[in-house]
């Protein structure tokens, strides 16, 4: 299963930058969100990748541009404005876990906008026959860029139900019937459109999610998997040392991704048992690393700029 795929894929929407905290100490910066994070694993697998965005013109949208060049992801179309940075913060507490949030551990202020600068409609000019686009989740913005996209493949990954919420059940019910080649759910938002749509089975979530593979992603206890044809689940085992899970349900879902389109969209028992195989792989080494892109490149080291707080900028020490 060597072939390579043919595809080019996309993601639409502003750059996110990542801080990691141990308190109120600083311990890493990087790029963020699951449909980037999936665009540079899909890179790094030697895909065809670009980003269509917007990120601030400060050293810190250079970090975000430097990790996905990194990753082999095509960042031509990236555009460097006067504007913020979108941070989102994630605060290591005692028992490992993070608490995430848009407010600057170290200032109080958030940095964070809403509504991307750049939409379907400001690139559809840009866009190849055979692209295939990764959204990551569904709320106003990403529903209106995916009903511009008529003729192509889209990919999707909901890690949360922070958006979701915000739905009315019969919208997000609307939403979820259009066509997709993938869509991977953590348990949680799994959980949450049971009680949405009032089912008691994950089997039963094949009638209100029209796509080809959905993947519900069981943390530790591995991954339940539903086609048109069967349904079936697989136990992850995880290495006793984790230094950090973040970035793990990305590298997941890429790893599919990636066989899915190798392989002519073709799914079986043997695509499932082989990619959950070569998937779990991956993950047990990117637990071992910090960051949701720690396995992909050379952390990128930054310094703190005099009376100047982390989150409006810093200094690059090893750009590349």
């Amino acid at each position: 299963m060597q072939k390579k795929s043919s595809v080019r894929f996309v993601c639409i929407g502003d750059l996110v930058a990542d801080y990691y905290y141990n308190d109120k100490q600083l311990t890493n910066v990087d790029g963020g969100r699951s449909k980037f994070n999936d665009l540079a694993n899909l890179g790094k697998m030697g895909n065809n990748c670009v980003t269509f965005s917007a990120c601030s013109n400060s050293k810190i949208g250079e970090m975000l541009c430097i990790g996905l060049k990194q990753c082999n992801v095509d960042i031509t179309y990236v555009q460097r404005l006067n504007i913020p940075s979108r941070i989102y913060n994630l605060v290591k507490e005692k028992n490992g876990t993070y608490r995430c949030t848009k407010k600057c551990p170290k200032c109080g202020k958030s940095t964070w906008y809403e509504e991307s600068f750049v939409r379907y409609s400001d690139i559809k000019s840009l866009i190849h026959q055979n692209d295939v686009f990764i959204f990551d989740s569904i709320k106003l913005e990403d529903i209106e860029n995916m009903a511009q996209i008529t003729s192509h493949d889209i990919l999707l990954d909901i890690g949360s139900i922070s958006y979701l919420s915000k739905i009315p059940p019969k919208t997000l019910k609307s939403v979820l019937q259009r066509k997709y080649e993938i869509v991977q759910l953590n348990q949680k938002v799994a959980d949450y459109l049971l009680e949405i749509f009032k089912v008691n089975s994950y089997e039963q979530l094949k009638n209100f999610i029209n796509s080809n593979l959905i993947i519900i992603t069981l943390g530790k206890k591995g991954a339940y998997f539903l086609t048109k044809a069967f349904s079936c689940s697989k136990s992850l085992i995880l290495p006793a040392k984790e230094v950090d899970t973040l970035g793990a349900g990305d590298a997941f879902f890429s790893t599919f991704i990636d066989e899915y389109y190798k392989q002519n969209k073709k799914i079986g028992k043997n695509f499932i048992d082989y990619t959950f195989n070569r998937a779990i792989q991956t993950t047990r080494h990117i637990v071992q690393s910090e960051g949701g892109r720690g396995h992909l490149y050379k952390k990128i080291k930054i310094k703190e700029i005099a009376n100047t707080c982390v989150c409006q900028d810093f200094e690059i020490q090893n750009g590349r």
